[in-house]
């Protein structure tokens, strides 16, 4: 949920979908375990909750259907490679150290369609096999598939982007994995959905700071530190509903909307909707605000 909230304070439309459903025994790690397990062992239950979060999504008025993107952590990430090998017709999906293993998801000779959407995928070096890793590309190319899988090592585990997660040799949470794989995410969705930024371009041959680019030039040094994780949610104590927190956000659903009616119909005002809940799968939208910064009078 956090996440989808962090995607509604960049401006989108942030969904987050419970696909395990309604009573749902998820109290430890045996009871998710299983559900995870019975949604992936049946592709075809999986993928039906998937659309209909979907079309829960683009059925809101506020809504640009041409512009949705998916993101999926865990279990939610298993979701979203099938989805992508599948051909669903969304502009982009993100996998968090996702389940990728040939025996956990459905393969590319289970799909003839092409893949549609762009492919962003986050793993941690200690949690994905290399071999699993091959496999899934091969397929990404024989599709002509727009893919990008990032590796993090070496000491990074699974459930990486978890920042309670602390279970040596298992699931680790890590800071630089975290703020890094972010900000990747960050500039996948404004590239899919605004278009690529312009490329960097070489400084002017006459001079930069009074000195003519050469040679002998030193290379120009910046000092960079670690941001602090992502709405630092880890000085919060997990909350007893949140025992789960490697599927919390199952599957994320992301859209633009029309800024200027949306400015509009708020009178230029912030806006959050209150979770509503749908009966079958228990899909809840958490929360969009619109924000509008009034243009200064210039100064004569």
């Amino acid at each position: 949920m956090e996440r989808a909230r962090m995607l509604a304070d960049l401006g989108y439309v942030g969904f987050a979908a419970d696909i395990y459903g309604r009573g749902t025994p998820v109290e430890d790690r045996d009871d998710w375990a299983a559900a995870a397990g019975r949604h992936r062992g049946d592709p075809t239950l999986y993928m039906s909750k998937i659309n209909a979060a979907l079309e829960q999504v683009k059925s809101y008025s506020f809504v640009d259907t041409s512009k949705i993107a998916v993101i999926g952590y865990c279990f939610g990430g298993t979701g979203i490679v099938n989805m992508a090998i599948l051909g669903v017709d969304v502009l982009g999906v993100v996998g968090y150290h996702s389940g990728i293993q040939p025996n956990r998801r459905v393969l590319r000779s289970d799909s003839t369609g092409p893949v549609r959407a762009k492919v962003l995928l986050h793993s941690g070096v200690q949690d994905d096999l290399a071999t699993d890793i091959a496999l899934l590309e091969r397929e990404f190319e024989d599709a002509n598939a727009t893919f990008e899988i990032v590796r993090y090592g070496s000491d990074v585990l699974h459930t990486f982007t978890n920042w309670y997660a602390n279970d040596p040799g298992v699931a680790v949470y890590n800071q630089r994995a975290d703020v890094r794989s972010w900000e990747s995410t960050k500039l996948f969705l404004s590239e899919i959905f605004e278009g690529l930024s312009q490329p960097v371009r070489a400084p002017s041959h006459t001079a930069v700071r009074g000195r003519e680019v050469g040679p002998s030039m030193r290379k120009a040094t910046a000092a960079a530190r670690l941001s602090s994780p992502p709405v630092g949610a880890r000085s919060r104590s997990p909350r007893r509903d949140s025992v789960c927190p490697l599927v919390s956000i199952t599957t994320a659903l992301l859209c633009r909307f029309n800024l200027h009616s949306a400015c509009r119909a708020l009178q230029c005002g912030i806006m959050r909707l209150e979770p509503v809940l749908e009966p079958e799968f228990n899909l809840r939208v958490f929360s969009w605000r619109v924000w509008h910064r009034p243009l200064k009078n210039k100064r004569h």
